[in-house]
C-alpha cells in the first residue's frame, strides 16, 4: 500500500504538470508588453503594460499544490513522530499529536518552539529536519543582521508562506516579472551596462531604465522583452522570480525531504 505521503506528492506532479501547461498556453497568447520613451536625450526609460491577466484557475491549482506539499511534508513528520516515540517510549504531553507538523524555522536557528521533537535530538531524523532549514541555509556565508532577509528567499519559506497565505486569503498572481530582455542598438550606440529595475513590476508603470552612449540614434535603440508570471510580490520569496521555477523547486525539494524522513521510518519496519 502506498503511504499517504507519497500519494501527495505524486498528486502534487499531476497538478504541476497542469499547472505548467496553463502558464505556457497562457504566455504564449503575448498578455503583456512593453513602452519605451527617450528622456533627458540618453536615457531609456521602459513601461510594463498588461494586456490580458493569468486565468483564475491558477490561483486554485497553485493552493492545492502548496497544500499537498505541505501536507506530505506534516504526514511523514507526523508517522516518523509517533513511531519514534513509541519505540523509545519517550514522555509527551496529552494531545502532542494535534501539535505535529513538519517545522519550517525562518528566524531562529533551532528547532526549539517545537516541543514534540525536544526528545529526539540524538536521533538522526532530527539532525535531517535540522539541516532542511532556512537557518542553516545563510550560515556560511551571511552575517548575523542580515541572516533572516536570506533566509526569506529559501524555498521552505516560500512554501510556509504561500501555505499560510493560501488558507487564508488565497493565492493571488500579476504578470509582473520581466524573466529577461535583450537591447539592440545601431551602429555607434551602446548601453553603459547599468541597468535599474523596478523594486515591484506594476501595470503601466516604469519597471526598467538605463542610459545610452555613443555617438549614433538613439531613437533606433530597441528594448526586447521576455516576461514569466509571478507570484504577488511578499515578504518572503523572489519578487521577480517565474512562478514555474517556484513551483518546480518547491515540488522537488519537498519530494527530496520527504523521501529522506520515509528512509528514517523504513529503517524500523
Amino acid at each position: 500500500m502506498e503511504k499517504p505521503w507519497d500519494l501527495k506528492i505524486q498528486r502534487a506532479r499531476t497538478q504541476v504538470a497542469e499547472f505548467n501547461t496553463i502558464v505556457v498556453d497562457y504566455l504564449a497568447t503575448n498578455p503583456a508588453g512593453i513602452s519605451q520613451e527617450l528622456l533627458n536625450g540618453n536615457e531609456i526609460h521602459v513601461k510594463l503594460h498588461i494586456h490580458r491577466q493569468p486565468p483564475d484557475v491558477l490561483a486554485v491549482l497553485s493552493g492545492e499544490i502548496i497544500h499537498n506539499l505541505r501536507s506530505a511534508l506534516d504526514a511523514v513528520t507526523f508517522a516518523l513522530v509517533i513511531e519514534k516515540t513509541r519505540i523509545l517510549g519517550v514522555p509527551q504531553k496529552d494531545g502532542y499529536e494535534n501539535l505535529i507538523q513538519f517545522p519550517i524555522v525562518v528566524k531562529k536557528r533551532s528547532l526549539s518552539e517545537y516541543k514534540f521533537l525536544k526528545h529526539f535530538k540524538k536521533e538522526s531524523f532530527y539532525a535531517d529536519l535540522q539541516e532542511f532549514q532556512p537557518y542553516n541555509w545563510s550560515k556560511e556565508f551571511v552575517s548575523d543582521h542580515q541572516r533572516v532577509e536570506v533566509n526569506k528567499g529559501h524555498h521552505l519559506a516560500l512554501l510556509s508562506e504561500l501555505s499560510n497565505r493560501d488558507k487564508h486569503r488565497g493565492i493571488n498572481f500579476i504578470f509582473c516579472a520581466l524573466r529577461n530582455f535583450m537591447v539592440t542598438c545601431p551602429d555607434g550606440v551602446s548601453t553603459d551596462g547599468k541597468f535599474t529595475y523596478s523594486a515591484v513590476f506594476k501595470n503601466n508603470e516604469k519597471i526598467l531604465n538605463f542610459n545610452l552612449v555613443g555617438n549614433g540614434d538613439y531613437s533606433k535603440v530597441n528594448v526586447i522583452p521576455e516576461f514569466s508570471l509571478s507570484y504577488v510580490p511578499s515578504e518572503y520569496g523572489f519578487k521577480n522570480d517565474s512562478v514555474q521555477n517556484q513551483i518546480s523547486t518547491l515540488l522537488n525539494q519537498s519530494a527530496y525531504y520527504v523521501n529522506q524522513l520515509a528512509f528514517h521510518l523504513e529503517k524500523n519496519s
